[in-house]
């Protein structure tokens, strides 16, 4: 009975963890007659872009060889991957947005940046599914005990700011409604590497694009006021 609850605990406080760092705090509100200006910080800021890039097909052969590994016998061999289709799923970017924000009365009007800075999806797998093709040394696909070579097609944040715009309504109660549009640019990175002791290990990332990506979106949030100056609360 104590384990269970230790562990319901545990859960409790990542849940409470992850709200607080999927936040968004309204810092330096001032203002006063029904206007207010103010600077609004997300810490952690998750995207979703499902299917964001179907299948790649037909990639070059230079890019399909990958050498043994160098703690492998034949190290440096380089071995050729069969040409398959990939399919990198959806792509989560993290990355921390800031923007100044002037409200009136219910409605609030934000403009300022975001910055990703790594992806949660989607990763290099074990097999020849999904974003990754693999082959044994001996050039006989996928055995299981055998040291492998891979590559696999994902998607990476490029590391470069990119600016969003917002507009948020206040239904009461510490709940609002809001919708934006946001830019963002993003890498498609083809990765090798090796599939040795049930372990990924990467070799070399190479890009093949960079892409500009543009999403509106809209969502729900609940906001607590902390001070007359700080608000804090959380979006879906």
């Amino acid at each position: 009975m104590q384990s269970r609850f230790n562990f319901l605990k545990g859960v409790a406080r990542l849940f409470f963890a992850l709200l607080l760092l999927t936040s968004s705090f309204t810092v330096l509100a001032f203002g006063s007659s029904g206007w207010q200006f103010g600077l609004d910080l997300r810490p952690l800021n998750f995207d979703v872009y499902p299917n964001f890039l179907p299948q790649v097909s037909q990639i070059p052969a230079s890019l399909r060889t990958v050498p043994i590994n160098p703690a492998d016998p034949g190290a440096g061999t380089p071995i050729l991957i069969p040409n398959g289709t990939v399919e990198l799923g959806s792509f989560i970017p993290v990355g921390t947005a800031i923007s100044p924000e002037v409200t009136y009365r219910r409605l609030t009007l934000r403009a300022g940046g975001l910055f990703s800075w790594e992806s949660v999806l989607p990763k290099p797998i074990e097999g020849s599914t999904g974003s990754t093709q693999e082959q044994n040394y001996e050039g006989e696909g996928r055995t299981v005990g055998a040291a492998l070579v891979y590559y696999a097609v994902l998607s990476r944040p490029s590391h470069t700011p990119g600016p969003f715009v917002e507009l948020e309504f206040r239904a009461g109660h510490g709940f609002s409604v809001l919708v934006g549009d946001q830019a963002s640019w993003e890498n498609v990175v083809l990765q090798q590497g090796w599939d040795r002791y049930d372990a990924l290990t990467a070799y070399k990332n190479i890009t093949l694009s960079h892409d500009l990506i543009l999403q509106p979106y809209g969502g729900i949030r609940w906001e607590l006021p902390v001070s007359r100056s700080w608000k804090a609360g959380t979006f879906i």
